[in-house]
């Protein structure tokens, strides 16, 4: 049987933030410094929640956060997480904010963890700059071939939430081991793109 689980960041969790075991800082030669906040408690400890960095040269000023807002833990029921990968990333820089999801096979019944979808929302101000990528993959499960794309789009949400509606920018198709597109490798070395 096979559970999933989403850890979310929450308000009473920023109280941790002072904990030093739960911090790490690296200082640059010229005394800016990246600190990263890991999460404490759950299937997501010792993950980043927060990545920070600070310049010197402004008085200490934050550049630049990236929040792991929420991961995707995919695990059998019965023992410890198999894979852990984030769900939900927020970026923020000067006061423009990105927030990126990503979509993994385990959520519509696949089995390899394989990312097959990421909605960039580009400047949450800002309608139209949004990107959907969508990846299907050529997998060979008899020979352990399961991570080779067999095409990447690319599209435009046009700003509604139902991809039929979306426009596509960009289409690459890959074939594998001198077969044709959508034929599973043998030995995984790339052929065709186009």
């Amino acid at each position: 049987m096979t559970e999933f689980d989403y850890y979310r960041y929450s308000e009473e969790e920023s109280q941790y933030e002072s904990t030093e075991k739960q911090r790490t800082t690296v200082y640059w030669p010229d005394n800016s410094r990246v600190e990263t906040i890991f999460y404490r408690d759950g299937k997501t400890a010792g993950y980043p929640k927060f990545v920070r960095v600070f310049d010197a040269f402004s008085g200490g000023n934050q550049l630049h956060e990236t929040h792991y807002e929420e991961y995707l833990v995919h695990h059998t029921v019965g023992t410890t997480a198999t894979f852990v990968a984030p769900k939900k990333v927020i970026n923020s820089q000067q006061g423009v904010e990105t927030r990126t999801q990503y979509s993994y096979d385990f959520e519509n019944g696949g089995q390899y963890g394989n990312l097959v979808e990421i909605y960039e929302d580009g400047d949450t101000q800002i309608n139209g700059d949004e990107r959907r990528t969508v990846m299907t993959f050529a997998e060979n499960a008899t020979d352990w071939i399961v991570n080779r794309p067999s095409s990447i789009n690319i599209y435009d949400p046009q700003g509604t939430s139902d991809p039929g509606d979306d426009t596509l920018i960009s289409r690459t198709r890959f074939a594998y081991d001198e077969n044709g597109e959508g034929i599973p490798p043998t030995q995984g070395v790339s052929g065709q793109i186009k």
